[in-house]
């Protein structure tokens, strides 16, 4: 019986994912974007969809103050919303072409130019990030991104899913027109990168402990990434794609927080980076993906 159970659950789970996060995204590339959008947002008032993530979401959200008790059917509705245009940017993002980018995309500032100078380009778990990396690649940055190691026993009776992350991952590269790396504590991988003139371009941000102070800190290999930009007096760029929740429109916002060759402190560094993020949370922080992550997320 225990084995019957078993069987069932994971055919439960494996069509849950298939359903949420190929079949459902994969509408987006059969249909005109508004048009699809519209339909997305019917689906986003649809409580059984991204159920359990969402759930795990809110709880988080809520424990760390970052919503109001009378806001949260709100929120619920948002973060679906997001959820699906982000797993549908993976699809979207291999079909269509940068005119296409260009009619849906609103660009605010400017990369740093194009030069044979090392440099960092952070950006966050927030939005519609895929169309950030496509521009970046389209305005001719040399970007090579560094990810979180993708560990298979972590999503283990979850084939659907570990498929979903790591095509996701060659679409990153693909976007790029460069090779995604690993992050790890001694950055090798960005070390390279800087010594071939090239810029490294990460997702630093994770959540603090509830009582720390801060809602937001650098993830472990943000922070070192961080450091090293320190130590290097490389310029750093902070980007972030934005999602309008009414119209599908995206809007990929661009600023430079230091212009390299000038001594700065890791600490200032990292307040000046965060200071988007904190205002990109103060705008809503239900369009922030790492939620229902947020304990395997922790700074350690």
């Amino acid at each position: 019986m225990s084995g019957n159970t078993s069987f069932f659950e994971r055919l439960r789970v494996e069509l849950r994912d298939a359903l949420e996060l190929v079949l459902l995204p994969w509408l987006a590339v059969l249909m005109p974007w508004d048009v699809c959008f519209a339909l997305f947002r019917r689906m986003a008032r649809w409580d059984w969809l991204y159920r359990e993530s969402c759930e795990e979401a809110l709880d988080e959200a809520r424990r760390r103050g970052a919503l109001r008790p009378d806001d949260e059917e709100r929120w619920l509705y948002e973060q679906r919303l997001v959820t699906l245009v982000n797993h549908a940017d993976l699809y979207l993002s291999r079909r269509r072409s940068d005119a296409w980018m260009a009619h849906w995309l609103d660009v605010k500032g400017e990369w740093p130019p194009v030069s044979k100078e090392a440099g960092v380009l952070c950006t966050f778990h927030y939005g519609a990030g895929m169309w950030g990396l496509r521009q970046a690649a389209h305005a001719r940055m040399r970007a090579n991104a560094l990810v979180a190691p993708l560990d298979a026993e972590h999503f283990q009776g979850r084939s659907v899913r570990w498929r979903y992350v790591r095509a996701r991952t060659r679409e990153m590269a693909r976007a790029l027109s460069r090779p995604v790396g690993e992050a790890s504590k001694s950055m090798r991988a960005a070390l390279r990168v800087f010594e071939n003139g090239e810029l490294v371009l990460a997702a630093v941000d994770a959540p603090t402990n509830a009582g720390s102070g801060a809602l937001m800190q650098p993830s472990a290999h943000g922070l070192a990434l961080l450091q090293l930009a320190s130590e290097f007096k490389t310029p750093v760029t902070v980007f972030s794609t934005l999602l309008d929740l009414n119209t599908g429109r995206r809007t990929l916002r661009i600023e430079q927080v230091c212009g390299g060759g000038t001594a700065i402190s890791v600490e200032e560094l990292t307040a000046r980076v965060f200071a988007h993020l904190e205002h990109l949370m103060r705008r809503d922080t239900a369009a922030w993906h790492l939620w229902s992550e947020a304990e395997r997320a922790l700074v350690r």
